[in-house]
């Protein structure tokens, strides 16, 4: 987890912005990957655009509403974000 903190930090001293998204299996608002993500400086991006809401559930038996699907961002690309939207998992892409 090391290396991915400094391989962020190398990023960002570079005048990157990062975007980092995955699968973490573990609820990302908390735990290692949280931490992780929090030390390098980015931002839950989902969790950050809708802060007044229960998370989504990302996974469609996750019962709990457990966030464990993540998109983390730096600040500085954050405004750019915020059209973003993500779908609820009953839902289908395909018409």
């Amino acid at each position: 987890m090391l290396d991915a903190l400094e391989l962020i930090e190398t990023w960002k001293e570079l005048g990157d912005h990062v975007i980092i998204g995955g699968d973490f299996n573990e609820d990302v608002r908390d735990g290692e990957v949280h931490e992780l993500l929090t030390a390098a400086g980015l931002r839950e991006v989902i969790l950050d655009l809708h802060d007044d809401l229960s998370p989504p559930a990302t996974y469609n038996r996750n019962s709990k509403r457990q966030p464990i699907d993540g998109l983390s961002a730096t600040r500085s690309i954050m405004s750019l974000i915020h059209n973003s939207s993500c779908r609820p998992t009953t839902r289908s892409l395909s018409r």
